[in-house]
């Protein structure tokens, strides 16, 4: 292969990994921008929806993890759910405690209270 061959595909693959991270980086930027505040999700029963807002404390009651947007979850408009089959995907999620987080996922109701179930850590970041 000549040199002048080889810094064309040198070009070549460098704009494409630069064309990557660009689609990567705009990609997360619309994740965030189309996040809701997790006071909107009662709103938005049986739809697959983004919220953003801070976890205030998380907890461990009955074989499942909750992750809770309120000090009194009893009243909270939202509550992150792991059950007990996918608690050990997540590990310690007192780590998510204090800080604002996006999450995304379908929104349920279980006994009156609004909630996602967490099923993959992909569904939440900081």
């Amino acid at each position: 292969m000549h040199i002048k061959s080889k810094k064309v595909w040198l070009t070549v693959i460098i704009v494409v990994l630069g064309l990557i991270v660009l689609v990567v980086l705009q990609n997360h930027n619309q994740s965030t921008q189309n996040a809701i505040p997790y006071t909107e999700a009662p709103k938005h029963i049986g739809q697959h929806i983004t919220v953003s807002g801070k976890i205030v404390s998380t907890s461990y009651r009955k074989g499942t993890d909750f992750l809770d947007y309120c000090a009194n979850y009893l009243n909270c408009p939202l509550a992150l759910v792991v059950l007990d089959n996918n608690t050990s995907k997540f590990g310690d999620i007192g780590r998510y405690s204090g800080n604002n987080v996006i999450a995304n996922g379908t929104v349920t109701t279980y006994q009156g209270r609004t909630e996602i179930i967490m099923s993959d850590p992909s569904q939440i970041r900081c």
